[in-house]
């Protein structure tokens, strides 16, 4: 690979390949609003699930304009995920578990909660079960989607419903979202697609997740006489943060977002405004607003 192809990808050059060293992010993480708030940035928050064989992982993550990000909380719920309901109360299934996650909220520091306003589950493995998970919670915005690994296909794609049970399957351009993602974690200053992380590694930002975000290399393969690049994973890397910045990417895009139009609402919802007209959310202390803002007012 020479330098003007290294220079368009966007990426660090290794003669082995191409990653982003974890010390490097070690050094951009951030004190955020105290309180445990979150900036009056954050517009929108979503919520990407990724399925094990013995837990679900997740990533709730906040969005501003131009895609700016914050990390909000990364988190494992152990469990079995091939049963999808447990009769035992006092021992709920992963998925039981997911449904009360999904219910947090975060405060900005105006005051104003915001939930997760779409999830989006890999349904790479055990892929029946999440179809039977996501299906009845579509009106929820709650989504199964697919890994695409061709070059060509888009972030996110427009849903079909060829599914066993019609569930609403989304297509995800894996390999678009981690280049994307790649050039992100390399820009300097906050400002569109920059990607904030706390420094509070209780909220699951430790230096096991960045190792995980940044594992994989981009390297050229010869198939067939013609060169390709692909991403690779170390052999017993945890992947799952990266993963999951995938399916967050793909989340922000599952609907076009005005982010100006967005942002201008929010005044209405400041505490102390005058309450605007919502539709009830199925959790009774929780509303959604027209924009498909969920929040608390």
């Amino acid at each position: 690979m020479d330098a003007s192809e290294n220079l368009y990808l966007g990426l660090p050059y290794e003669d082995s390949g191409e990653s982003i060293a974890a010390e490097y992010l070690s050094r951009r993480v951030e004190e955020y609003p105290p309180g445990g708030c979150i900036s009056n940035d954050v517009l929108m928050a979503t919520l990407a699930v990724d399925v094990q064989a013995n837990r679900l992982e997740y990533e709730f993550r906040g969005w501003g304009k131009g895609e700016e990000s914050w990390g909000l909380k990364y988190g494992v719920i152990p469990g079995d995920p091939a049963e999808l309901t447990s009769n035992d109360i006092s021992n709920p299934s992963v998925w039981q578990r997911l449904d009360e996650i999904r219910q947090q909220s975060f405060i900005r520091e105006d005051g104003i909660e915001l939930r997760a306003c779409c999830t989006i589950i890999d349904s790479g493995y055990l892929t029946d079960t999440v179809y039977a998970y996501a299906r009845p919670r579509e009106r929820l915005r709650v989504y199964a989607t697919k890994g695409s690994n061709q070059a060509t296909t888009p972030i996110m794609n427009k849903p079909n419903r060829n599914t066993k049970n019609r569930c609403l399957l989304y297509k995800v351009g894996v390999d678009k979202a981690k280049e994307l993602t790649y050039s992100r974690l390399r820009l300097e200053e906050p400002g569109p697609g920059y990607m904030h992380f706390p420094a509070d590694e209780t909220q699951g930002y430790d230096p096991a997740y960045y190792a995980g975000l940044t594992c994989e290399r981009r390297m050229v393969k010869h198939v067939r006489g013609f060169a390709r690049l692909e991403w690779h994973k170390p052999k017993d890397a945890a992947n799952e943060p990266l993963d999951l910045a995938v399916l967050g990417l793909a989340a922000i895009r599952q609907d076009e977002r005005k982010w100006d139009i967005i942002a201008a609402r929010y005044e209405k919802y400041k505490p102390g405004a005058p309450k605007p007209v919502v539709k009830p959310h199925i959790f009774p202390e929780a509303y959604e607003s027209r924009d498909g803002i969920f929040l608390t007012v």
